[in-house]
Parts: structure tokens; C-alpha cells; sequence
């Protein structure tokens, strides 16, 4: 027989080890296959670790995102609450608007009235100026 090496498959296990001619001792064989065994389990492990992770990863996602909506949410109705502040704004100022201009309207309608009060003052005062130095006209015919 030839010393090359050549694939034998181990028992109940895909993996193939290489082998001599010559047969490996049954302790090296049961050393593998723990080694195999170990290395298999540590993978699923961290299989099992990535799954829980993954999954950690999507809960804490999921809560990100459930606070967010809360917070957009919350967001939205702060909007909505200072477009109602702003309407009202706008409406006490448009009211403020009509106030002054009916205050104005009005004030301009005094200052004529007063202006046509002193006119006619002066044109009394000016009458009576002309007619009696200062006494009513009345006053002077009946003197």
C-alpha cells in the first residue's frame, strides 16, 4: 500500500478527515470528533446569539420607532395648537384693526365738529365783536 493520504469520511458526520494507510488511534478519532462537536456547538451559539441579537436589535428599532410616532404625534399637535394661537392672534388683530379704525373714523368726526364749533365761535365771536364790544347782541337791545 501506498503512503499517500486519502479522504475517509467519519462516522454519522459530513466532514471527512484525512487519513493515512494507516489507521489513526480511536483517542485522536474521539479528539476530533469533540473538536468537531465543540466547534459545531460554539456555531450554533452564535447563531443563537445573532438571532437574539437581531431580534434585540429589532425591539429596540420597534421602540425607536413607537417613540418617534409619540413624538411626531406630539409634534402635530403642537402645530395644530399654534395655528390656533395664530388664528386667534390674527382675529384679535383684525379686531384691534377695526377697533382703531373706528376710533380713528371717529376722532376724525370730533375734530371736524370741533373744528366747526370753533369756526361758528369765531363767527359769534366776530358778531358780537362788531356789535357791542363783546356783548350779546340780545344784551344790546336791551340796553
Amino acid at each position: 500500500m501506498s503512503n499517500r493520504p486519502r479522504v475517509v469520511p467519519l462516522e454519522g458526520s459530513l466532514v471527512a478527515r484525512v487519513s493515512t494507510v494507516w489507521r489513526t488511534p480511536p483517542a485522536i478519532d474521539d479528539e476530533i470528533r469533540h473538536t468537531m462537536a465543540e466547534a459545531s456547538q460554539t456555531l450554533r451559539r452564535q447563531k443563537r446569539k445573532s438571532v437574539d441579537s437581531d431580534e434585540e436589535y429589532m425591539e429596540k428599532v420597534r421602540e425607536r420607532m413607537t417613540h418617534l410616532e409619540l413624538e411626531n404625534r406630539f409634534l402635530e399637535e403642537r402645530v395644530k395648537m399654534l395655528e390656533a394661537e395664530s388664528r386667534e392672534e390674527r382675529l384679535k388683530c383684525d379686531d384691534c384693526k377695526r377697533q382703531l379704525r373706528e376710533c380713528q373714523e371717529h376722532l376724525d368726526k370730533e375734530q371736524k365738529s370741533n373744528a366747526e364749533y370753533c369756526a361758528s365761535s369765531r363767527m359769534w365771536h366776530d358778531l358780537t365783536r362788531k356789535h357791542g364790544g363783546g356783548r350779546g347782541i340780545d344784551q344790546q337791545e336791551g340796553a
